[in-house]
């Protein structure tokens, strides 16, 4: 969400796995919502997608107050 409130996508990065097709991988991730110099966050709904091999496969959206 951006100041005049349209939206924006961001994305991060994490990271790069090779895995077998029968094989199980577990992931966790925290990322912080501080305000930072080049990032704020404003409020609103904001919606959060992980993408594995460029498709979305979890969505989850988030209200910030």
């Amino acid at each position: 969400m951006c100041k005049n409130g349209s939206k924006n996508k961001k994305l991060f990065k994490w990271a790069v796995k090779t895995i077998d097709s029968k094989s199980d991988l577990t992931l966790n991730k925290k990322q912080s919502f501080k305000d930072q110099l080049t990032r704020k966050h404003f409020p609103g709904a904001h919606k959060i997608e992980v993408l594995i091999n460029g498709d979305v496969v979890v969505t989850k959206s988030v209200m910030l107050s």
